[in-house]
């Protein structure tokens, strides 16, 4: 993506805008257009995101707030109710939902002004896959431009099908995420929170697992269906591994 892009940005006739999508998607008609149209409504918007809607037509988040400490303490507590009594402005925003708020969109379809990649860059290298897109929206935010969505963008969304991730939680149940997933969210982390509060974001995933997930995973097969094969150990893997690399734009 990052060669695509630098050398259409270099070529005689650049491009104002750059339209990124998932081959694993399906745009209905006006998709693309609706992106283009949404930064004319507002000088201020680097990057703009579809509605996305999953195989069964039914519509995923619209939109992101980006991970912090207490995200990560939900998310190993693999339990929906501290979500809500965590956060005043829950992590995911539906259609409907006040769409100022967002932080990131989905990766899956999205279009950036090209004329803000002076400032933000392009894609962090240092991700291998997965995370980059939310790392590259947290700069387009850091340098001042906007992360907005597009409800009338409307783009079919298969999900995991490009890389064999399932979405699935009794397949993820018996098959692992691949380690670079974890490599990727501990990058995420490191770059979106820094180096200090990363960590602590790291730490926060494994206390909610073992003070809340594991302790109701004993009574509940609800909440054993909700891990992932080897989630622990990969997580333990990840983040006893050197960051020093992380820690680098």
């Amino acid at each position: 993506h990052n060669q695509v892009m630098m050398r259409a940005l270099q070529s005689d006739s650049p491009p104002a805008y750059i339209h990124l999508l998932n081959p694993d998607t399906v745009l209905e008609p006006g998709a693309v257009l609706a992106l283009r149209s949404a930064f004319d409504r507002d000088r201020q918007i680097g990057c703009v995101g579809s509605q996305m809607i999953n195989m069964k037509r039914g519509l995923q988040p619209a939109g992101f707030r980006l991970a912090n400490i207490r995200t990560e303490f939900a998310r190993g507590a693999h339990t929906h109710i501290l979500i809500r009594l965590l956060f005043s402005r829950p992590p995911l925003i539906y259609a409907g939902d006040d769409t100022s708020q967002i932080e990131a969109v989905s990766g899956a379809s999205f279009m950036v002004r090209t004329a803000a990649l002076g400032e933000v860059g392009l894609f962090d290298t240092g991700f291998f896959l997965y995370f980059e897109e939310f790392e590259w929206m947290n700069r387009f935010r850091a340098q001042g431009w906007a992360i907005a969505h597009e409800p009338l963008s409307r783009v079919h969304h298969v999900g995991g099908a490009a890389t064999k991730l399932s979405q699935d939680r009794e397949v993820l149940v018996r098959s692992p995420r691949p380690f670079y997933w974890y490599q990727s969210q501990r990058r995420y982390l490191y770059r979106v929170l820094g180096v200090t509060r990363g960590r602590i974001a790291g730490l926060a995933w494994f206390l909610g697992y073992a003070l809340i997930a594991c302790p109701r995973a004993i009574f509940s097969r609800k909440v054993r269906m909700r891990f992932v094969k080897n989630e622990v150990w990969d997580m333990l893997r990840a983040w006893t591994a050197c960051g020093s690399f992380d820690h680098q734009s």
